[in-house]
């Protein structure tokens, strides 16, 4: 069985104000093992997109 998976980000600064925010929706996966890889690597691709 397989299940669709969305995720987000968001990166506040100092002050708490927002400065970056992501959605995404994932492809279907199998096991919460590999969505959470996916989703990792999700982020790491944001951040680096978003210069952090």
């Amino acid at each position: 069985m397989t299940h669709k998976k969305g995720f987000g980000a968001m990166n506040l600064n100092e002050k708490g104000e927002m400065m970056v925010v992501m959605s995404a929706k994932g492809p279907p996966v199998g096991e919460s093992e590999e969505a959470e890889i996916l989703e990792c690597r999700k982020f790491l691709e944001f951040a680096i997109d978003a210069g952090f």
